[in-house]
């Protein structure tokens, strides 16, 4: 169009705001009593709220690269299967997130007792919908509130508010935001639980699913470290470490006794070992032998003294 179509005449202006004559004046006065045009201010207080929005935007992108992720590593009928590696809604749901791991970190778990760690395992199954995992003999935990405009989706990890159980949904189930609490998503193994709710019909679903280790990674990391490989170092630890605890509540009075003098008896001989390495290290070479000092008439005579001598 050109400026001499009646059209494109027509339309010239159409978006502009139209301000009247006594707007204007207005105005005018506003600036004239306070000092502060009301266009400008206006456009002073848009720009402050893009600023405003843009920093939030980057405080989300950080918070969400530095996200801490969990690690579940389960095992069916006692053979190890695969880790599952959750991403932690920190930025969005903080205190639900910390909460959920102490549990999976801490032997003691949280203020409730509640540690995933000891004694974890598969509490029931709903079918084409999620697993959901419990600590033995825990039936009942402090609420947890709600935190966050978090929904249950696919790959969502929810805390159950009252129960203490944790389950992972392998299909959207929104129905459960009333009554647990979405604190993460998997990122990593949801097919090892997708194998367990989305069977084939007539399958019946495996009973002994366990827990054999879990954790906490702190800040940005690679899925990779967690799984394969490390997997099966963490749950040799775990193993280890249970059939330890196993032993040691099993044992008797005496032999409880002859462990902790055999514990006391190996570190006194490794504190003896530190403290004569610290004093070896302190210890000043010996210096080597001085030479005699001469006296102030050898200084003055010089070597003529020292042949006289001789």
């Amino acid at each position: 169009m050109t400026k001499f179509d009646p059209v494109a005449k027509g339309e010239r202006g159409r978006g502009r705001e139209t301000v009247t004559a006594r707007e204007r004046r207005a105005r005018m006065e506003t600036f004239r009593v306070t000092g502060t045009h009301p266009e400008l201010a206006a456009l002073e207080a848009a720009s402050r709220a893009d600023d405003a929005r843009r920093r939030r935007e980057k405080r989300q992108r950080a918070g969400v690269a530095t996200r801490g992720k969990a690690y579940v590593d389960v095992a069916i009928d006692g053979a190890l299967k695969g880790s599952i590696v959750i991403e932690l809604l920190e930025d969005v749901a903080p205190m639900a997130c910390a909460r959920f791991a102490r549990r999976l970190e801490r032997e003691a778990g949280d203020e409730d007792g509640v540690a995933y760690g000891s004694s974890c395992a598969m509490t029931r199954v709903d079918d084409e919908l999620r697993v959901v995992f419990g600590a033995r003999g825990v039936s009942e935990t402090s609420v947890v509130e709600v935190e966050g405009d978090l929904t249950h989706g696919a790959a969502s990890v929810g805390v159950d508010r009252t129960s203490g159980e944790f389950s992972i949904a392998t299909a959207n189930c929104a129905s459960l935001d009333a009554s647990s609490q979405c604190v993460g998503r998997v990122v990593s193994g949801l097919e090892i639980l997708r194998a367990i709710t989305h069977r084939d019909r007539g399958v019946m679903a495996p009973r002994d699913v366990t827990v054999l280790a879990c954790g906490v990674v702190r800040g940005a990391c690679d899925v990779s470290t967690l799984v394969g490989v490390a997997a099966k170092a963490r749950v040799e630890a775990a193993t280890k470490a249970r059939a330890t605890a196993e032993a040691r509540r099993n044992e008797t009075q005496h032999d409880t006794l002859k462990r902790l003098r055999d514990e006391s008896a190996a570190k006194g001989v490794e504190i003896s070992d530190a403290v004569r390495s610290t004093i070896a290290a302190k210890k000043k070479p010996d210096a080597p032998p001085k030479k005699p000092k001469k006296s102030m008439l050898d200084s003055v005579l010089g070597s003529d003294s020292d042949e006289s001598d001789k």
